[in-house]
């Protein structure tokens, strides 16, 4: 008797158990769970490997310039006030057109807005170096003409003639 009922307690407790925890495989609406594995796949791809290496130098010089971009604009929106000058005074500048001294805090923001040793910051500090160059060089260039006028009116004043100055 013993013996019987202790097996009937065991084959009730089964019962219980296997109806509480429910077979995954006799659920219909249970899906396969989806698997991820680390592993490589050669696909053939379009471009060689230089090619793809310069495409990606590409797109990281492009990030960097934009973001150097984004952030030198609010560095001269903080010290000088109006977004859209800032923002007209920086697309000039980028484009090539702005190598002018007015230009030169233009260029020394977005080199202090690029990382460290990119190609950003250099050619930003050598585009404001170049303003600055420019910038002396016309000057230089007024100072000269201005003293060739000034030659000029001196000999026309003192009656010597205009051919000796080799402008003509």
């Amino acid at each position: 008797g013993d013996s019987s009922a202790a097996a009937s307690l065991l084959s009730a407790r089964r019962a219980m158990a296997a109806a509480a925890i429910p077979n995954p495989a006799d659920d219909p609406s249970n899906t396969p769970s989806v698997m991820s594995f680390d592993l490589d796949v050669a696909i053939p791809s379009l471009f060689n490997y230089r090619t793809r290496e310069l495409l990606r130098n590409v797109k990281k010089r492009e990030f960097e310039y934009t973001t150097c971009r984004t952030k030198a604009r609010y560095l001269l929106v903080a010290s000088k006030g109006n977004e859209d000058i800032v923002k007209a005074k920086i697309e000039q500048a980028i484009s090539g057109q702005g190598i002018v001294p007015e230009n030169i805090p233009v260029f020394l923001a977005l080199a202090r807005a690029a990382h460290p040793q990119s190609e950003t910051r250099k050619n930003s500090q050598l585009d404001a170096i170049t303003c600055d160059i420019t910038g002396r060089l016309e000057e230089t260039n007024r100072q000269a003409e201005a003293s060739w006028e000034a030659v000029k009116a001196i000999r026309r004043a003192t009656g010597q003639s205009s051919s000796d100055d080799g402008s003509e």
